[in-house]
């Protein structure tokens, strides 16, 4: 089957992704769906490609997505407008993204886990708080054991070429 347009959205007052369009393949042989899709936000910007497998008779499925270099630019992608969980914390920003993200989930008790993999490239933004007017500069690898709840792989290190406290 081919997908042309789905919606994808969380059904919450504030959802942790924000609503995002996906297309794409979905392949049914022996009880399992494999799937490729690509995402894009709703103003067409392509945020990335995906690939995954579930399995119909055992509700159990994975799901790994790449980011494609997400450029932030003023008055266009921001990270509040994917992940509506940090307006008020991330202010306007600039420079790029890239990463991973992979997904599991089965029935519960196991549930969904997550965890990704995020390469800053120059990122600076506004806050995070109303003393610090501008983080600027960041750069390096952040991991995450999870997305939900946020966790990541321990200590890492990042460069921050400066912060601005107005």
């Amino acid at each position: 089957a081919r997908l042309e347009t789905v919606r994808v959205s969380q059904n919450m007052e504030t959802p942790m992704v924000a609503p995002v369009m996906a297309a794409g393949e979905v392949r049914l042989s022996d009880n399992v769906a494999s799937f490729d899709y690509t995402l894009s936000t709703p103003s067409s910007v392509r945020l990335g490609n995906g690939a995954g497998t579930h399995n119909v008779a055992t509700a159990r499925g994975q799901s790994r997505f790449g980011f494609d270099g997400i450029e932030f630019i003023q008055n266009g992608v921001q990270p509040d407008r994917l992940a509506p969980v940090l307006k008020g914390v991330i202010g306007e920003t600039v420079g790029a993204l890239t990463g991973e993200a992979n997904f599991s989930w089965a029935p519960d008790p196991v549930g969904l886990s997550s965890s990704a993999q995020f390469k800053l490239d120059d990122i600076t933004f506004g806050g995070p708080t109303r003393v610090v007017t501008r983080t600027i500069g960041v750069n390096g690898q952040l991991g995450f054991s999870s997305l939900w709840p946020v966790a990541t792989d321990g200590v890492q290190t990042i460069t921050v070429s400066g912060v601005d406290f107005g």
